[in-house]
């Protein structure tokens, strides 16, 4: 099986993108969807002098737009989106790889991040599971490899409603591993690291202004069962504003992002209803 790398870069983030090319072996296949919404242009051939890969500029913004352009124009039977400030670890590849021919079955499989003190990012299970509706809350994007059949066979899609420079600029994660669950695809966790990322992760922070798009999270993955469940997420997560102030605000910033996804889910179904009636 042969293993593609798929970056997301967004303007000037593009001379990053040789550090990550820095720990993948040469003949490692690579491409990078560089977003430039201004228009500006960019020397390729200076920033990449000594490696050969394909760039793909685009004037427009969103990082789920970049992943789904990505794998889109993809080749590779295993692909590998990430981030322009991570770092493979040695043997990232052989591991998914073999990952992947172990779990024959699985179509998507989310491994472990580790600092720059080659600690990992939070506390990983032991042991290979089957992902649920459960566990996915807990996945960073940079976790994840993909068969691209899923892609190409079962129509699997980033949500472009979330991540980076998107209407919910976070849950980019949690949205894609949901719409997997709802094809019914094989999504696993193996115990293994592939890539060092800098400890400064915004999975952890519990501001106001984060809990529009994390009410939205909840909504894409319960429902109107997310109303009831962010009672619960609020009083336990609500603290971390630093004031009882910005507890409130916190909270009340969940209720209209799970609302605002629910109307704006409910206007897409009953637009589609529309379209198969004049079909």
């Amino acid at each position: 099986m042969s293993v593609q790398i798929l970056v997301s870069t967004f303007m000037d983030s593009i001379h990053r993108v040789p550090r990550v090319l820095a720990s993948l072996p040469n003949e490692t296949a690579v491409l990078v969807v560089h977003q430039i919404p201004d228009g500006k242009r960019y020397d390729y051939d200076s920033i990449f002098s000594d490696r050969c890969l394909e760039v793909i500029p685009v004037q427009e913004r969103g990082l789920a737009k970049s992943r789904n352009r990505a794998a889109a124009m993809a080749t590779g039977d295993i692909l590998v989106p990430t981030d322009d400030d991570v770092i493979f670890l040695p043997d990232a590849l052989t591991q998914i790889s073999a990952a992947f021919s172990r779990q024959y079955d699985a179509q998507i499989l989310t491994f472990q991040v580790v600092d720059e003190e080659l600690k990992t990012y939070k506390t990983y299970p032991a042991n290979r599971f089957r992902h649920n509706l459960n566990s996915i809350r807990r996945v960073y994007s940079i976790e994840i490899a993909l068969r691209r059949e899923a892609i190409v066979d079962r129509g699997l899609a980033w949500d472009e409603a979330f991540g980076l420079n998107s209407h919910y600029p976070g849950g980019l994660e949690q949205a894609f591993l949901k719409n997997v669950l709802d094809l019914g695809l094989p999504a696993y966790y193996e115990p293994v690291p592939i890539v060092l990322h800098p400890p400064n992760s915004t999975g952890y922070n519990h501001t106001p202004e984060s809990g529009f798009f994390r009410g939205a999270v909840y909504a894409k993955l319960f429902g109107y069962g997310a109303l009831p469940l962010l009672a619960g997420f609020a009083a336990k997560n609500s603290w971390r504003t630093g004031s009882v102030y910005g507890a409130m605000v916190y909270t009340r910033q969940l209720y209209l992002g799970a609302l605002d996804y629910l109307k704006i889910s409910k206007r897409k179904t009953a637009q589609k209803d529309v379209r198969s009636s004049d079909c």
